[in-house]
């Protein structure tokens, strides 16, 4: 699978995030899509995620509830999954995640754990 065939969604209630991360993404050959948030499992699993990308702190379901719906969920279950934050939070901490990255980041950061973490899948 090639960059531009994998897909990656990233999940947060900030409208400027989410916009800075998939244009990033997308430059760097990803097909990525970006929800503000989400009310149900089902949004995220109608994106067909190979990785995502979520907010800790939401309004309805934050990302440590996305995380348990995702591991639930025969279509997410195996999908790996970057937890962002701006909370002193570790990635022994959140055992469904596969790495936290605290906010601010730097975009090639993120870059090398989102490549890191899809060459280990394909």
């Amino acid at each position: 699978m090639t960059g531009n065939e994998q897909r990656i969604t990233v999940i947060d209630d900030n409208q400027t995030i989410v916009d800075t991360l998939v244009e990033f993404l997308n430059g760097k050959r990803f097909n990525c899509t970006g929800l503000y948030g989400i009310e149900n499992i089902n949004q995220l699993v109608k994106t067909q995620p190979d990785l995502v990308i979520v907010d800790l702190q939401m309004p309805n379901l934050t990302g440590y509830e996305i995380l348990d719906l995702m591991k639930e969920s025969v279509a997410l279950s195996s999908v790996p999954a970057i937890l962002i934050t701006a909370m002193p939070v570790t990635a022994d901490q959140v055992p469904y995640a596969n790495k936290v990255l605290q906010k601010p980041f730097d975009l090639m950061a993120l870059y090398d754990v989102v490549a890191g973490l899809l060459k280990e899948i394909t």
